[in-house]
């Protein structure tokens, strides 16, 4: 799919609560046999703060459920930083950036770039199977100074729907649960958009979520250049889709200026 090219901006009220990218590569044993010392070493200036957890691999067989204790455990490793907004996954299987206060590309591609070629460097993958790019908006009317509009007025007609029949706040709460899920072909991959209402687990107040999943998959080379040419690709090809789905009234409450 195409869509309308839009200028970069940057929003002063950033609906944004998780950017994430990740790279899966060919299980690396190295990572599984020893602790990962070398690439502590060489990203606990930015990421002082590491915490590790189990993961099981689950592989279900209809009508043979595995047994506990034959499902395998494989060990993540997070490096977070000191104000722990930035965190950093290493397994054997894959290396993920996220965060949860995104400002602008270029820095967190910085951030990204050196890690990447520390995970490079250290483990040297033949080939990388999967690069991904994420993007998880989360609109609340609250934060927007929006609660008397209904979100037909907030999102854009191409992903609204069933909202477009309400009329008013008392209509539009009568819709308790809204949610859809697309995959569909862009240049240099595919893109999986997922949206609908999503409740604050603390107010419990409904905001809208709008959730974008950029990725390719196959046998792609493993260097620096490659991976983060696909990954810049994904983010100008993210703003043009975000864009899509929200409407001008929203792009207005979310305050935009210009990116310099």
């Amino acid at each position: 799919m195409d869509f309308p090219d839009t200028p970069r901006v940057i929003y002063r009220n950033n609906p944004l609560v998780e950017v994430l990218f990740q790279i899966r590569v060919p299980r690396t044993l190295a990572v599984e046999a020893r602790l990962p010392v070398e690439f502590q070493d060489a990203v606990k200036a930015d990421f002082p703060i590491l915490r590790t957890r189990q993961e099981r691999t689950v592989t279900v067989v209809v009508g043979s459920p595995p047994a506990q204790s034959n499902i395998p455990v494989s060990t993540l490793y997070d490096f977070l930083s000191a104000d722990e907004i930035l965190k950093v996954t290493l397994s054997s299987e894959f290396l993920a950036l996220s965060t949860s206060r995104y400002e602008i590309w270029d820095k967190f591609r910085l951030v990204g770039e050196k890690l990447i070629n520390d995970f490079l460097n250290i483990y040297s993958p033949p080939i990388v199977t999967r690069i991904g790019l994420r993007y998880k908006d989360v609109i609340q009317k609250d934060k927007i100074n929006a609660k008397d509009k209904v979100w037909k007025d907030l999102i854009s007609e191409n992903i609204s729907g069933v909202l477009q029949n309400a009329q008013n706040l008392k209509e539009e709460e009568d819709v308790d649960i809204y949610t859809s899920s697309t995959r569909f072909k862009i240049p240099d991959g595919l893109a999986t958009l997922k949206h609908g209402f999503v409740r604050n687990s603390q107010t419990q107040e409904k905001g809208y979520l709008i959730d974008t999943d950029y990725f390719c998959e196959g046998n792609l080379e493993a260097t620096p250049d490659a991976i983060l040419d696909r990954l810049d690709k994904f983010n100008r090809y993210s703003r043009r889709v975000f864009r899509w789905c929200i409407s001008d009234t929203l792009v207005r409450a979310m305050d935009p200026k210009p990116f310099p």
